[in-house]
């Protein structure tokens, strides 16, 4: 009996589980491992004849050898067949240590809450050592460090005990309730000169992140059970947030116009929210048009529902001007504003912030000042200062030069070593491309090729909430490639492309 009949033996699927296929799949072959079943060395079938022997999308396989291979499981290098770890590669990897006891914890010890991320897959430990084509996170080596240093030492000298007894002992109409006044009014001022938002510095909360104003709004706006419109593809990590908050995310299709909106489609009384990333979508890069913002508009009226709007990176627009945000467009009260430092400057400034309407102000300050913890305020008066001296303005201007180069460098390098009918036309602006595949070169593939180049190449397929019906295309940030290194790193990732072939 071959291999390949052995496995087919014993591999099952519940297609009435909650566990999605691939998690199926992804277990039974780690058991197996684990019980020696699959001893080491044992070469496993294809993506391509596996999908095909078990009836299931080549995109199931994928994914579960994907995971496997990441926990030390399985290795796989370019050219030969994935294969079983060694026992002794793998006990030698504390990462992938298994821990009984926490495997034990039953569902019923854990709150719904907690028991989502039994089943999540994420990497705790920080941004992938791997840094190459990592989207969405900026170069931290060109942060004006030396200023920011002698800003926040300026604060702490300035720091004393009766300003920490103050910020904890505040009332609630005191003006730092919200985030530091003066940073509050700074944001104002940038967003109304920048953005055209509609705003003023008490409508402005300050967060630690983006991830905690998300979850702040959710708990505010909707009740367990409701229903939260989210883009198709989209940012998975909303998707979460949503989840935890016992919200049910309804998948919407986004096409080259951003989100497809439907007034009878989506007009439904128990959808409260929508949460969308309109002036450059993560992570196809579109932005929504403007007869669609109406539209989305109106749907907030007619359903009576909230929009969270994600302004993630609109500072980068290299070839054209932003379209007008959806807050600058809202006459109702609808639009919830999100914007970050993380992109513009970097993510350990750990600064966020939420825009809301007037009418939510008060509520929303009395929530905040019982439930969310703010930045330390010496680090707020540092980003108080460091804009209103220019330096945050100037920093965007001297990014924008950076990341506009290093884009027409990496979309040059691709058409150079691609073939012809990949080639694609330089975006607007962001710090990431999205690169469709044709149907006979798949995306995780290319993922798996890429790795073995120390390549992080992302397939658009962890964004989508329906693996199979995925878009094949690959999410591939620039920002975090030095200029020189680019058409080297592109090169390499070129050829994992064509050996998916």
């Amino acid at each position: 009996m071959s291999r390949n009949q052995i496995l087919l033996d014993w591999l099952t699927f519940d297609e009435r589980s909650d566990v999605a296929l691939f998690r199926q799949l992804y277990l039974a072959l780690r058991t197996a491992i684990v019980e020696n079943k699959l001893v080491a060395g044992c070469k496993l079938p294809s993506s391509r004849t596996l999908s095909k022997q078990l009836g299931i999308s080549r995109n199931t396989v994928v994914n579960a050898y994907e995971l496997l291979i990441s926990e030390g499981y399985l290795t796989a290098h370019t050219g030969s067949a994935t294969q079983v770890t060694s026992l002794f590669e793998q006990q030698s990897n504390k990462k992938f240590q298994s821990n009984s006891s926490e495997q034990s914890i039953s569902l019923l010890q854990l709150s719904k809450t907690g028991s989502l991320f039994l089943k999540d897959d994420t990497d705790l430990n920080g941004i992938p050592t791997v840094e190459a084509f990592l989207p969405g996170n900026p170069d931290h080596t060109e942060f004006p460090l030396k200023i920011w240093k002698s800003k926040i030492a300026k604060q702490y000298k300035s720091l004393s005990l009766s300003n920490s007894i103050q910020e904890v002992s505040v009332p609630l109409s005191e003006s730092h309730t919200q985030g530091y006044k003066p940073l509050r009014e700074s944001i104002s001022l940038y967003l109304k000169t920048s953005r055209m938002l509609s705003c003023d510095a008490d409508q402005i909360f300050v967060f630690t992140s983006c991830r905690a104003a998300l979850d702040f709004t959710c708990r505010m706006l909707c009740n367990q059970g409701e229903k939260i419109l989210v883009e198709e593809p989209g940012y998975d990590t909303a998707k979460v947030i949503a989840r935890m908050n016992g919200l049910q995310p309804v998948p919407v299709d986004v096409d080259r116009d951003g989100l497809q909106i439907n007034l009878r489609k989506h007009c439904d009384a128990n959808i409260n929210l929508a949460y969308v990333t309109p002036s450059h979508q993560w992570p196809t890069g579109v932005s929504l048009s403007l007869e669609r913002r109406k539209t989305l508009l109106e749907w907030a009226v007619l359903n009576n529902s909230w929009i969270i709007e994600d302004d993630y990176d609109s500072e980068f627009r290299f070839t054209q001007k932003p379209l007008s945000t959806l807050q600058s467009l809202d006459q109702n009260q609808k639009v919830i504003y999100i914007g970050s430092f993380s992109k513009v400057l970097v993510p350990s400034i750990q600064t966020a912030y939420l825009v809301v309407p007037k009418k939510l102000i008060t509520t929303f300050e009395r929530a905040f000042w019982y439930t969310v913890q703010r930045p330390p305020i010496h680090g707020q008066q540092a980003l108080a200062e460091f804009i209103t001296e220019g330096h945050f303005t100037s920093q965007i201007r001297k990014m924008r030069r950076i990341y506009a180069r290093r884009q027409m460098l990496f979309v040059e390098s691709l058409n150079k070593y691609l073939p012809n009918e990949l080639r694609i036309e330089r975006p607007p602006g962001g710090i990431q491309i999205a690169l469709p595949l044709p149907q006979n070169i798949c995306a995780e593939d290319v993922s798996r090729r890429a790795a073995a180049f120390n390549l992080h190449v992302r397939p658009m397929s962890i964004y989508s909430e329906n693996v199979d019906n995925a878009i094949n295309s690959l999410h591939l940030g620039f920002a975090l490639i030095s200029d020189k290194d680019i058409p080297v790193k592109t090169k390499l990732l070129c050829k994992a492309i064509i050996q998916s072939k």
